[in-house]
C-alpha cells in the first residue's frame, strides 16, 4: 500500500489506474474525517472558560461566567457576532457578585442570572439574582430567591430554569447546601408584575416541585412546557449522573416522566437547546465523570408522546467536552469554550456547523378549549399561551364572536417561550343561554393556524338588578359588571382584579374609564338602587387627600387586588344608601390629591339577616334605656310576649292601636330569616294580638320582627328550649 504514496510509482501507472488510485485516496481521506469535516474553526473567545452560561439575542451569542482556571470564577463576559466572526468584551460581573452554577433566563433584552455558587468553585450556594441588560451593557439587582413560606432567602444552584410566557420558573438544583438536592420549592415570578411593582412582587411557591430532585440538569422550554434532562445527585458528595427526562406542564401543574436519555448526562445545561420542534443535548459529563463528544436529539412527539432519543453522529464534536456552550442561531450551530477531555483544561476555541433548518412555523395554544360561566351584563378576562415550536414567527390573532375580544398581544412575534394572548368575554346584551366562540392565530410568514374554543354559559343577570339607570356627564364609558377575580375593572384598560374580599364576590359594580382619573366635577356618575344597599368606592392608595364626596365614607380593612402598574391594591370605603338615586363626584374633586388612577363603585344589598341584626340591636338598646324617645320613656311601650321561654306556641300583644302590621319575620339563631304568613292577628281598640304556632323553632335565641305600616319595626326576643 505504501507504493501508492510513492510519486515515481504513481506516475508510471497507466492513466486509468492513476484515476482509480486518486479516487481511492480521496475516499480514504474523507471517510476517515467525515465526523469532523463540517465543523469550521472560528475566532477564539477572548477568555478561556468552562461551565459558563449563554443566550442568543439578535443573532449574537452572549457568554457569561464559568471557570477560567477551576475553581476560580471567570468574571469577564463576552459576545460573539456570528455575522462578523468577532468576539467583544461585555461588562464584567459586578464586584462581589461573581457567580457560577447560576441559571440564565432571557427576558426581552435582559439576561436574568438566578442563584448559583459564589466566591469560587468551592463557595456557598447563593440566593442572589442579578440582571444584565444587553442594550445598555449594565447590571442591576433582581429579587433574591426566597422560601415564600418563611420569607427567608433560599439559595439554589445548578437547578432548572425556564421562561413560559412571562413567568420565570426555578426548580430542582442543590441548596441550601451543596450536597442537598432540593425538592421543596418550584418558584415562579410574574415578570411583568415585578417590573411594574418590584417592591411588592416576589417569588411564589405554588407549582409542583420536580420529582427525583437533582442538580446540573439541562432545561428547555418547548411547546408551552419545561423539559428537565439528566443531571446528577449530590454534587460535591460522590455525585452520580442520571438519565431522567421529565416534563412540566404549567396548565395542569403536573410533571410527567418521559423516555430516559440513553446514557447518563450532566454538565450540559449550557449546551442544550430546542430547534425545529426537537431538543438537542450536546456534549456534557457521562459515566465515571468522562467528557463527551456526542449530540443527542430528543423528539417529544414520538413514542405516543413519551419521546425518543437519537444519537446524531453527523454532529459528532471536534473534541470531547463538558461544560460546553452551544446554541443554534439561524443556520449556524455554534459551540465554544468548555473543558476539553478533563476539568482542568478550559478552552476558548469556537466552531460552527451549518445546519438545514425547517421552514415550517407551527403555532399552537396551551389550552385547546376553555369554558366560562358568567351572569348577563358582566365581563371577564383570561389568557392562553400561544407558542411556535420551530423558531420565532410573526402572527395575528382574531375572534369570530362579538362577545369575545382580544385585549392584549393580538399581533406580534411569538417564540418558543410563548406569548400570553389576553381575551375578554363580555355578556352585555346577551340573553341567558349557551354560546361558542373561536380564537384563531395565523402565522403571517407561512399561513399556519392554531385556534382554541371558548364555551360560554350566560346565566340570568338578576344579581345585578340592584343597580339601574347609570348616567354620566363624561364621554367615557361607565358600565355595570360583576366583581370576581380576573374581572376587567376599567372600561378603557385591560387591568384585572386579582383578589376580592369574600363578602364582595360576585357583587355588581360599575366599571369606570381610567381616563377620567383627573375629573374634578362634583357630579360625574349617578345611578339608582333598587333597594337599601352599601356602596363601596375602590380608591387609589396613593391618594394623600380624599375628594369631598368620599370624605364622609367609612374606610374598611379589606382591599381589592389588581395588576395595575404602579399599584397592586385599591382601598375600600363604604357608605349606606337607601333605595333611590346615588351621585358620585369626580376622582380628583377638591380637595383630592395624590390619586393617579380612577375609582370603581361596588354595590352590596343589605341582606335581611344583616338588617334584622341591626334592628335587634337597636331594640335591645331601647329596652335597656338607650335611644328612647321622650314618649317612649313615658309610656314604656314594648311588645308583650308570653310564654317566654316558649316551645311551639307564641302570643304577642302590641298596645298601640296605631301600629298596624304589614309583615312578620323570624330570625333564627344561625342568622337565617323566614317569613311568617299573616294569620291569627286580632285587632281591637287596645291594639292587636298575634297568635303564632307550629313554628318548629330551633333551640336558642330568636328575634320576631314585625314590620308596621307606618314604616317602623317592632322586635320581640324569644328563647326556645
Amino acid at each position: 500500500m505504501e507504493h501508492l504514496y510513492n510519486p515515481r510509482f504513481f506516475w508510471h501507472l497507466p492513466a486509468c489506474f492513476q484515476r482509480l488510485v486518486y479516487k481511492a485516496i480521496l475516499l480514504l481521506f474523507f471517510s476517515a474525517s467525515t465526523v469532523n469535516a463540517q465543523w469550521i474553526r472560528k475566532a477564539d473567545e477572548l477568555n478561556k472558560r468552562a461551565e459558563g452560561n449563554n443566550v442568543i439575542y439578535q443573532n449574537k451569542f452572549y457568554v457569561f461566567g464559568g471557570f477560567g482556571d477551576n475553581p476560580v470564577i471567570e468574571s469577564k463576559n463576552e459576545v460573539y457576532d456570528i455575522a462578523t466572526n468577532k468576539w467583544k468584551a461585555l461588562a464584567p460581573f459586578p464586584a462581589g457578585k461573581e457567580i457560577t452554577h447560576q441559571g440564565v433566563v432571557l427576558v426581552d433584552d435582559n439576561v436574568w442570572h438566578i442563584g448559583g455558587r459564589s466566591v469560587d468553585g468551592h463557595g456557598p450556594v447563593s440566593s442572589q439574582v442579578i440582571i444584565y441588560n444587553i442594550t445598555t451593557d449594565t447590571w442591576s439587582n433582581g429579587p433574591d430567591l426566597i422560601d415564600p413560606a418563611t420569607g427567608e432567602k433560599f439559595p439554589i444552584g445548578g437547578g432548572g430554569y425556564g421562561l413560559v410566557g412571562r413567568t420565570i420558573h426555578v426548580f430542582g438544583g442543590f441548596g441550601p447546601t451543596i450536597c442537598e438536592d432540593q425538592s421543596k420549592l418550584h418558584l415562579t415570578l410574574d415578570v411583568d408584575k415585578y417590573l411594574s411593582d418590584p417592591l411588592n412582587t416576589t417569588w411564589e411557591n405554588k407549582s409542583a416541585p420536580m420529582p427525583i430532585p437533582r442538580n446540573h440538569l439541562s432545561y428547555v422550554v418547548l411547546g408551552g412546557k419545561i423539559y428537565a434532562l439528566g443531571g446528577q445527585f449530590k454534587h460535591d458528595c460522590l455525585a452520580v449522573d442520571q438519565k431522567y427526562c421529565p416534563v412540566y406542564d404549567p396548565v395542569t401543574n403536573t410533571w410527567r416522566r418521559l423516555t430516559d436519555i440513553p446514557v447518563q448526562r450532566s454538565h450540559a445545561e449550557a449546551s442544550t437547546f430546542a430547534m425545529d420542534g426537537k431538543i438537542f443535548l450536546v456534549a456534557g459529563q457521562g459515566a465515571s465523570n468522562h467528557t463527551q463528544n456526542t449530540t443527542y436529539q430528543f423528539s417529544p412527539q414520538s413514542n405516543n408522546g413519551s419521546g425518543s432519543w437519537t444519537n446524531l453522529s453527523t454532529y459528532k464534536l471536534p473534541g470531547s467536552f463538558l461544560g460546553l456552550s452551544s446554541k443554534v442561531a439561524g443556520s449556524s450551530f455554534i459551540i465554544t469554550n468548555g473543558a476539553l477531555d478533563n476539568y482542568a483544561n478550559e478552552r476558548k476555541e469556537t466552531y460552527s456547523f451549518q445546519v438545514k433548518r425547517s421552514n415550517a412555523r407551527t403555532l399552537a395554544f396551551s389550552v385547546p378549549c376553555t369554558s366560562r360561566t358568567l351572569a348577563a351584563g358582566t365581563s371577564s378576562v383570561f389568557s392562553n399561551l400561544l407558542y411556535c415550536i420551530e423558531d420565532t414567527a410573526p402572527y395575528l390573532v382574531t375572534s369570530n364572536a362579538g362577545w369575545l375580544k382580544i385585549m392584549k398581544n393580538a399581533s406580534g412575534n411569538v417564540n418558543l417561550n410563548g406569548t400570553n394572548v389576553e381575551v375578554s368575554i363580555s355578556t352585555l346584551g346577551l340573553a341567558a343561554g349557551s354560546y361558542t366562540g373561536t380564537i384563531k392565530a395565523t402565522g403571517l410568514s407561512t399561513g399556519s393556524t392554531a385556534s382554541f374554543c371558548v364555551n360560554l354559559q350566560v346565566t340570568s343577570g338578576a344579581s345585578n338588578s340592584l343597580i339601574t339607570d347609570i348616567h354620566t356627564n363624561s364621554s367615557g364609558i361607565y358600565e355595570q359588571s360583576q366583581l370576581h377575580v380576573n374581572s376587567l375593572y376599567y372600561s378603557d384598560r385591560t387591568y384585572v382584579i386579582t383578589s376580592v374580599p369574600e363578602f364582595l364576590l360576585d357583587a355588581p359594580f360599575i366599571k369606570t374609564p381610567n381616563n377620567d382619573k383627573k375629573n374634578n366635577s362634583s357630579s360625574v356618575l349617578t345611578f339608582s338602587l333598587m333597594q337599601d344597599a352599601t356602596v363601596y368606592a375602590a380608591y387609589d392608595p396613593r391618594a394623600t387627600t380624599l375628594p369631598e364626596w368620599l370624605q364622609g365614607w367609612q374606610p374598611i380593612t379589606e382591599k381589592l387586588g389588581t395588576n395595575e402598574p404602579g399599584i397592586n391594591t385599591l382601598l375600600l370605603y363604604s357608605k349606606d344608601y337607601p333605595a333611590g338615586s346615588v351621585t358620585i363626584g369626580g376622582n380628583l374633586r377638591s380637595p383630592a390629591t395624590g390619586s393617579a388612577s380612577n375609582y370603581i363603585i361596588i354595590v352590596k344589598a343589605k341582606d335581611a339577616a344583616s338588617s334584622l341584626r341591626t334592628a335587634a340591636v337597636k331594640w335591645f338598646l331601647r329596652e335597656t334605656g338607650y335611644e328612647k324617645t321622650p314618649a317612649e320613656k313615658q309610656a314604656g311601650m314594648k311588645p308583650l310576649l308570653y310564654p317566654n321561654p316558649v316551645t311551639d306556641h307564641i302570643q304577642i300583644e302590641l298596645a298601640d292601636i296605631r301600629k298596624q302590621i304589614s309583615g312578620i319575620q323570624i330570625m333564627e339563631p344561625d342568622g337565617s330569616v323566614r317569613n311568617i304568613v299573616r294569620t291569627n292577628i286580632q285587632f281591637s281598640e287596645e291594639g292587636c294580638k298575634i297568635q303564632l304556632s307550629g313554628l318548629a323553632l330551633q333551640p336558642g335565641l330568636h328575634f320576631i320582627v314585625m314590620h308596621l305600616t307606618n314604616g317602623e319595626t317592632e322586635i320581640a326576643r324569644i328563647i326556645t328550649r
